[in-house]
């Protein structure tokens, strides 16, 4: 599973220019989580990304990860900016349009993907 998960995100980190980030991967087997989460550092360039357990949706969840690198640099400077200014509602809706947006990316992305994939076969 690790090595599926490291092979995925050097894949995803070329295509989404993350090269410059140190990313490191644990696998846990939880019985009641699914998915996977991502722990970053934007000033130092790092982050952990957590799998739990076995599930069919792995490149999902890695993309899914790491766009929250892509567009957390942005929400991070926002909140940097923000500092003290946005009550704890806000920040939680801050949050909750990022996730938004990088689900909505991941979507595209995979799509895009499968479709130059299936175009591809079909030229062959």
């Amino acid at each position: 599973m690790r090595e599926k998960v490291e092979k995925l995100i050097r894949q995803w980190q070329e295509i989404l220019h993350l090269n410059d980030w140190q990313i490191e991967v644990q696998v846990r087997n939880y019985p009641n989580k699914r998915g996977a989460i991502v722990s970053p550092d934007f000033r130092y360039r790092k982050a952990t990304i957590i799998v739990y357990n076995h599930h069919l949706f792995v490149e999902e969840y890695i993309l899914h990860e790491l766009l929250h690198l892509v567009v957390g640099d942005f929400t991070n400077l926002l909140s940097l900016l923000t500092e003290n200014k946005l009550s704890n509602q806000e920040k939680q809706l801050l949050l909750f349009s990022e996730d938004q947006l990088v689900e909505k990316l991941t979507n595209i992305l995979l799509e895009v993907r499968n479709y130059a994939g299936t175009t591809q076969s079909e030229d062959r």
